[in-house]
């Protein structure tokens, strides 16, 4: 998938160094919670029940750096299913049907220090990576944004390190 409509990053998260997750576990309450855990990159999400039938797809994406060159990180696109006509006829008929809903870029620090990033408001800082993440730049008509609550998803961010 092209990452053209993408900015790099609206909010950029850090990773510690240390065993000890980041961010709060999920609160067990929320039994319709959806969990997210990527073990290769020691990372999770969590999405409340509108995000049901989400898929993540690992893909290789290109930032563009200080020195005018171009690089490529991984990220992780989370997209969900539309049933909108114009959207999968129309508009993105490649995309199966689904649209991007979350962006998950990741970057070593030198990686990041490298890129030309717009970073508006999020950003917490650590010591080893940096988990660039960022809501859809469209959307099909039948999906409220409201309802996806993605800044919950980007707060619910939860690192670890990965042996």
């Amino acid at each position: 998938m092209s990452r053209s409509s993408w900015p790099i990053a609206v909010f950029a998260l850090l990773l510690v160094g240390c065993s000890q997750p980041v961010a709060a576990p999920p609160s067990p309450s929320d039994a319709r919670a959806l969990h997210y855990r990527n073990e290769e990159y020691g990372f999770g999400l969590t999405f409340n029940e509108r995000w049901k039938g989400y898929e993540v797809q690992k893909s290789t994406c290109v930032f563009h750096t200080n020195a005018n060159t171009d690089e490529d990180h991984p990220c992780f696109i989370v997209t969900l299913p539309t049933k909108n006509e114009e959207w999968n006829t129309v508009r993105h008929p490649s995309d199966n049907g689904r649209f991007e809903a979350l962006y998950v870029g990741v970057f070593t620090i030198e990686q990041w220090h490298r890129s030309e990033k717009e970073v508006t408001n999020g950003v917490r800082k650590f010591a080893t990576k940096v988990f660039a993440l960022d809501g859809p730049g469209e959307q099909p008509s039948d999906v409220d944004l409201r309802d996806l609550a993605i800044p919950d998803v980007i707060e619910s961010l939860e690192t670890w390190t990965v042996k």
